[in-house]
């Protein structure tokens, strides 16, 4: 209740790619859960691994990061690109972004195996 609550205080201009997404991300695991951290919509296993940016209001933008203590891990190499998504800030943190439908659309199974090898190092 407490995400679809934040979802619509923030007015999304793409609400329908942002529950998508956001189912999308569930399903890749059973053990992901979802919660509010940071003050946006968060995914966690052990730790939490993905926060909506819910600043950015022309896009869908995911941080994605190992929980909320930069761990210096490097592990970059080690996850699928999504091409012209993913924006890397450090080896162990990256933008995901989506900037239209049709990419959201269109990157959805790159999108799954991104998730997917991410949580293999939460």
């Amino acid at each position: 209740m407490a995400v679809n609550q934040k979802l619509a205080e923030i007015r999304h201009p793409m609400p329908e790619v942002v529950q998508e997404l956001r189912a999308l991300i569930l399903a890749v695991d059973p053990t992901i859960e979802e919660g509010i951290k940071w003050n946006s919509m968060s995914f966690r296993t052990t730790e939490w691994f993905a926060t909506l940016n819910q600043r950015a209001l022309d896009r869908v933008e995911f941080v994605f990061h190992l929980g909320a203590k930069v761990k210096g891990a490097q592990i970059r190499a080690e996850i699928p690109d999504i091409p012209g998504c993913v924006e890397w800030k450090s080896g162990d943190r990256c933008l995901v972004t989506f900037r239209t439908p049709q990419e959201a659309e269109d990157q959805r199974e790159a999108f799954r195996h991104f998730v997917n090898a991410w949580i293999n190092h939460v």
